[in-house]
């Protein structure tokens, strides 16, 4: 934020369009040298929610500035000052934003020694070849992210053998994998569910993703607030769709998102008017104050002008998680001194912190 590497999601500066799309560059690199799918799925997230949100819905205009609270401006009008005789929609943020959208076709299938690696899993076709030169291509038939079920279907063009290794997301519990040999699987999120075998055209597998909703706990100035997401989506309050003249939006509590409603909107649902570009998804959740907040998708929300807030005032909220610096959470640490640091956080209000050591990565208790 503050077109600065400043690494915090709750200090509410300028959240730069050209920042974003370095950040998704280096996000790319990172997956590259790696093969680490929380890389993907950091990618995932930037795709769906800070680029796509850049764009307005017409296609007419990218943001300088998508807040994670306030409203959305043209970058033209943001950032005159670069407008030139000729092009004045052209600016830094309106010619860079677009790499944002080509740089899908650089993670969402890679290619490794004998290995296919299938990153993104929205509606997609895929032609590539093989590590010998074999052309294949990949089918994916899906409406995720607003459904979880997903269809895979591989074409090479002749019967070869390969590793294929499809991403289960992080923010998932577990999915549920039928592969080609009609055996169904659990896997973990967080990882890649792998399979080698001869594969030949039309061998299919399908997975199921639960995309219940979860949230986020702010911290430092967004303490007291929590961000709700559903699968990859951050939804946001848009101001308009609740017809609120109130400065904050409602009061959520984390134990009503289990009694959400979830719908896909059209132009005109319930013969509800919705507008001219309706949400991918709307979502609404009963408050405190005993009515339903209306909640949608964060790249839809506030696209006639209106304000809107994707960091949402909350009660009951437990403390937020301190974010270790180095060394990372979970990592080996070598022996002898050691300086632990960590990002401020409001949560330590009494100065106290809890640090955990084990042998094992399993954190199984010491044996003293």
């Amino acid at each position: 934020s503050g077109e600065q590497a400043t690494g915090t999601p709750y200090e509410p500066t300028p959240i730069e369009t050209c920042c974003t799309i370095a950040w998704m560059a280096l996000t790319v690199d990172a997956l590259r040298l790696t093969g680490d799918p929380l890389a993907a799925d950091e990618l995932e997230l930037s795709t769906y929610n800070a680029m796509l949100g850049a764009q307005h819905p017409s296609g007419s205009w990218w943001t300088y500035d998508t807040p994670m609270n306030g409203v959305r401006e043209a970058s033209h009008d943001t950032i005159v000052f670069q407008s030139r005789a000729g092009t004045p929609d052209l600016n830094c943020c309106s010619v860079n934003a677009p790499r944002g959208l080509g740089m899908l076709s650089e993670w969402a299938v890679m290619r490794g020694k004998d290995q296919v690696i299938i990153n993104y899993l929205g509606p997609m076709t895929a032609e590539m070849q093989l590590f010998d030169g074999t052309p294949i291509s990949i089918e994916q038939r899906s409406t995720y992210p607003m459904d979880g079920k997903i269809d895979i279907v591989l074409r090479p063009q002749v019967p070869i053998s390969f590793e294929l290794k499809v991403r289960i997301p992080g923010w998932v519990e577990s999915a549920r994998v039928t592969s080609a040999d009609k055996q169904t699987r659990f896997v973990p999120g967080g990882q890649y569910w792998s399979i080698t075998r001869q594969w030949k055209a039309g061998d299919s597998l399908q997975l199921q993703i639960d995309m219940p909703l979860r949230f986020e706990i702010g911290d430092n100035e967004m303490a007291g607030r929590m961000s709700v997401y559903r699968g990859p989506l951050l939804l946001a309050y848009d101001f308009l769709n609740n017809k609120s003249q109130t400065e904050e939006a409602p009061t959520l509590t984390t134990s009503r998102l289990a009694r959400a409603r979830v719908s896909i909107p059209t132009r005109t649902s319930g013969g509800e008017a919705i507008g001219r570009f309706p949400p991918w998804l709307l979502v609404d959740i009963p408050t405190d104050q005993g009515r339903w907040m209306r909640l949608c998708d964060f790249a839809s929300a506030g696209s006639m002008g209106s304000k809107y807030a994707s960091w949402l005032p909350a009660t009951n909220l437990p403390p937020a998680r301190p974010m270790p610096q180095t060394p990372r959470d979970g990592a080996s640490v070598p022996t002898g001194t050691m300086l632990f640091t960590l990002r401020p956080t409001a949560a330590l209000t009494d100065g106290s912190l809890h640090l955990e050591f084990s042998p094992s990565p399993d954190f199984e208790p010491l044996a003293l």
